[in-house]
């Protein structure tokens, strides 16, 4: 018998909440994005429309990116495509291996009750973006498992993973 994938959030998010700019990162940090493409390395990466544009490709590593969108006519062919989170976590249990939700806002708030961990970059500083990363996350995540501080030139910031305190609903029936 196999055990249940972990499903984990992982967004960088300023002070303020805002995650993104314009369809882009509102920051350039190479640490950050060498920690993304780390952590998410191998595994089944979930996200938005807008956000597997913003790449420009399925995500560098992953084993699968599924793109959830209901435009039945998009172009991804990196990409599995499904209309809905239930059947984008379906296609992702049934690969196995871990599960990243990568965004965009409405994909991290319907994943706040299927994820086991969410792995936050906190970056610290406001700044000015037209994306935010969703409310009430804590209440979902209010276990810290580790921290680790660094910065460069231009932030300062936090990795940081936290973890729910019951076992997530995985939403595969």
């Amino acid at each position: 018998m196999s055990s249940r994938p972990t499903v984990r959030l992982i967004a960088a998010v300023a002070r303020n909440g805002v995650m993104g700019k314009g369809g882009k990162l509102p920051w350039s940090i190479p640490e950050d994005w060498s920690h993304f493409l780390a952590a998410v390395k191998g595994g089944t990466c979930i996200s938005g429309r807008r956000c597997y544009e913003e790449l420009g490709q399925a995500m560098p590593g992953s084993d699968l990116h599924i793109v959830l969108s209901k435009q039945k006519d998009l172009h991804c062919p990196d990409a599995v495509l499904r209309d809905s989170l239930p059947e984008a976590m379906k296609v992702a249990h049934e690969r196995g291996g871990d599960i990243w939700i990568l965004g965009g806002t409405e994909v991290y708030r319907q994943s706040f009750e299927l994820a086991d961990e969410f792995w936050a970059t906190h970056v610290h500083a406001d700044v000015e973006g037209d994306v935010y990363f969703p409310d009430g996350w804590q209440e979902h995540f209010p276990t810290e498992v580790s921290r680790r501080r660094s910065q460069d030139e231009q932030y300062s910031y936090d990795f940081v993973v936290y973890r729910r305190d019951t076992p997530a609903d995985s939403g595969v029936q």
